[in-house]
């Protein structure tokens, strides 16, 4: 199937900019757009949802606009991924209709608390 064929892709960046290496983060993707931007061929991706929590947000869209060759679509995590709290942990509700209180019943003989 030549490149033609294949159509586009669309790809998903979990991205948390506070973390334990907050410094670290940052030039990474940096590097990593730079990356796509110089090797990916245009067109390839259609879109590319960069997906941080909200509090992330406006330094990811900044990030994001120094790319605008790249089809970078920055969405909320809280809206990209609905969640429900079980106990000390927080689970994405399933899409296969498994509640949150199922999930956690299920995963909770294997933690260790």
């Amino acid at each position: 199937m030549s490149r033609a064929d294949a159509g586009s892709i669309g790809a998903v960046l979990p991205l948390r900019v506070r973390w334990r290496r907050d410094a670290e983060i940052i030039p990474c993707c940096r590097i990593l757009f730079a990356s796509l931007a110089v090797f990916a061929e245009p067109g390839l991706f259609d879109e590319i949802h960069v997906v941080p929590p909200a509090r992330d947000r406006p330094e990811v869209e900044r990030l994001c606009r120094e790319w605008p060759s790249l089809p970078l679509v920055v969405l909320d995590e809280e809206d990209y991924l609905p969640t429900k709290s079980v106990g000390f942990f927080t689970v994405v509700q399933s899409s296969l209709g498994i509640s949150a209180a199922e999930i956690g019943s299920r995963i909770a003989p294997y933690l260790k608390i």
